[in-house]
């Protein structure tokens, strides 16, 4: 009897808890240990494939950025994507722009959320379902090499004390010339 009923609460589990199984996911060419490189005030549109092809069923999904809303925007004319049962090339399109001002060697996130929403052709008010989301790590990264820039910077610096050396010696001759003209002034009167 209580097999019975074990295997009765598994058969009501399953039953309860399939609508909740996605049949839609999203895909992305960056990840954690892929992160999309940019120098500061670089742009790049970026790439999302939405997928659909499990559930028999097409659907709809409303997309929307909630992280890094300040350097990305979705491009598509319609926040809104229809994905067909089947297809896994649905692309949504995100234009991903840093500041100038962005630290080389800094880590930002990008992250756009895709909600399923009820079918509306019936007149009936959108309702959410389900949803699912991709994040899109960013790594800043400078024009140049570290050793490079450093390299620049004693490059820069050797070279300016060589400019204010070359000028001092040129102040000093003239200087000296200057006083080797008066002393002679000063003998000749």
């Amino acid at each position: 009897m209580a097999n019975l009923q074990k295997i009765i609460a598994f058969i009501i589990s399953v039953v309860l808890l399939t609508p909740l199984v996605q049949g839609f996911g999203v895909t992305s060419a960056y990840w954690d240990t892929n992160p999309l490189n940019l120098h500061p005030g670089e742009e790049k549109i970026v790439d999302l494939e939405l997928q659909n092809m499990a559930g028999g069923e097409d659907i709809a999904l409303l997309a929307k950025v909630t992280e890094g809303a300040d350097i990305a925007k979705l491009l598509n004319e319609s926040d809104k994507y229809l994905v067909p049962f089947g297809r896994k090339d649905v692309m949504v399109k995100v234009l991903i722009k840093l500041s100038p001002d962005a630290v080389p060697g800094e880590t930002l996130t990008v992250a756009v959320s895709f909600t399923q929403v009820a079918d509306e052709s019936n007149g009936e008010m959108i309702q959410m379902v389900s949803g699912v989301g991709k994040k899109i790590p960013i790594l800043v990264v400078s024009d140049q090499p570290v050793e490079e820039t450093q390299a620049s910077f004693l490059t820069k610096v050797g070279s300016s004390w060589s400019t204010i050396l070359i000028v001092a010696l040129v102040i000093l001759a003239v200087a000296l010339l200057g006083f080797l003209l008066l002393r002679k002034r000063m003998d000749s009167s």
